[in-house]
């Protein structure tokens, strides 16, 4: 989502009205600048991007249910507390769309840690059951660069560059009020 929120080509509505059935993207013009679709809101859409490009590869990241339920809590608080800012057109428009796919959506009922725990299992399962093995990799982030590497068929990098950890609950709100300071650069700029 970061990407949508800095690149001014994305329209973040696109995909809130997908996710709302007002519309059918074109998902080729969607993607025409990009080789790769990773995270929200593009995993809200998984079924339709795996049909529509049968030789893409899916790599589907598993971790444990209860910290993934804990770092939703995250995502959820930075929505809420984002309505308080006044934000670049951009970004507003993401935060929207955050809000109708996961908050309202994917999460709709975050309440009940245990059914949004079993929805959680029955997606990485039904993910798994639906993608052909051949290009699906399932993928925890803990095992590092090699599996990730070997499957897409690229080198693994130097030893000296670490796997990156970017989503880390604790820093979610500090990353987006640095997106934000970075999108009102970037529009100044142009």
């Amino acid at each position: 989502m970061q990407r949508m929120m800095l690149d001014l080509d994305q329209d973040p509505n696109l995909f809130t009205e997908a996710y709302q059935g007002q519309c059918i993207p074109d998902w080729d013009k969607v993607f025409e600048k990009h080789d790769a679709a990773v995270g929200w809101p593009s995993a809200a859409f998984w079924e339709q991007l795996v049909e529509k490009y049968p030789d893409a590869k899916v790599i589907l990241t598993v971790r444990d249910a209860e910290s993934w339920y804990d770092s939703m809590e995250g995502v959820l608080n930075v929505t809420r507390a984002s309505a308080d800012f006044d934000l670049p057109k951009q970004m507003a428009d993401t935060m929207a769309m955050i809000r109708a796919i996961i908050k309202n959506g994917v999460l709709k009922n975050f309440d009940d840690r245990k059914a949004m725990i079993e929805d959680f299992h029955a997606r990485n399962e039904l993910i798994k059951r639906t993608v052909s093995p051949d290009r699906l990799l399932v993928f925890k982030a803990q095992d590092g660069w090699e599996p990730l590497c070997k499957f897409l068929g690229v080198d693994v990098p130097p030893l000296n560059v670490s796997y990156p950890h970017a989503n880390k609950r604790e820093d979610m709100l500090e990353r987006t009020l640095y997106l934000k300071e970075k999108l009102e650069k970037q529009m100044v700029d142009n």
